[in-house]
């Protein structure tokens, strides 16, 4: 009996087809995108790291590619519908796509960051507010300045959104990482 092989990951022709896919625009394939430089090379692994530059995949991109990547985000924050998170331990993609978009134009062009309209930042607050940062503790720091930035913006939403946090960690007896 032959050994069934399983099909090889090719990142690249991936990465290319949703990078086409966003040149179209084809909003949700900025999630795909993100997807596909979280996979490690093997194929069998997801990286959930904020930073998307640091993820296996970044490194598939050619030059001309990563200069439309803060578009790419930026039109993602407008255009995306925020998914609903059920619980402190789960995330969509379409979220943590959302939140890898705010840290990359954080990070990597901070004029298109700043440009972000406020109603953008009410859209995407409960994600702002409630990322399980536990994922990726390096970056605390990042995430603090996003809920910073959030307050400046929506001062009332936000202390709303940290409130219902707040209470459900504590009936969840988990700790608060702010």
């Amino acid at each position: 009996q032959a050994e069934r092989k399983k099909p090889e990951f090719n990142r690249p022709a991936l990465v290319k087809a949703e990078i086409n896919c966003l040149e179209q625009g084809e909003t949700d394939a900025w999630w795909r995108f993100i997807y596909f430089l979280s996979v490690t090379d093997d194929g069998n692994h997801i990286e959930d790291k904020i930073d998307i530059k640091k993820l296996t995949g970044w490194n598939s991109l050619n030059i001309e590619d990563e200069t439309k990547i803060a578009d790419f985000a930026f039109r993602y924050l407008l255009v995306q519908k925020p998914e609903i998170m059920i619980d402190g331990n789960s995330l969509s993609s379409v979220d943590s796509a959302a939140f890898k978009a705010f840290c990359y134009l954080q990070a990597y062009d901070p004029q298109k960051y700043e440009s972000l309209p406020a109603n953008i930042w009410k859209k995407w607050a409960k994600l702002i507010v409630c990322y399980p940062i536990w994922i990726d503790q390096d970056n605390l720091i990042i995430h603090q300045q996003l809920v910073k930035k959030l307050y400046t913006k929506s001062p009332q939403i936000t202390l709303n959104y940290l409130g219902k946090y707040i209470n459900v960690e504590n009936r969840n007896a988990r700790g608060i990482d702010f």
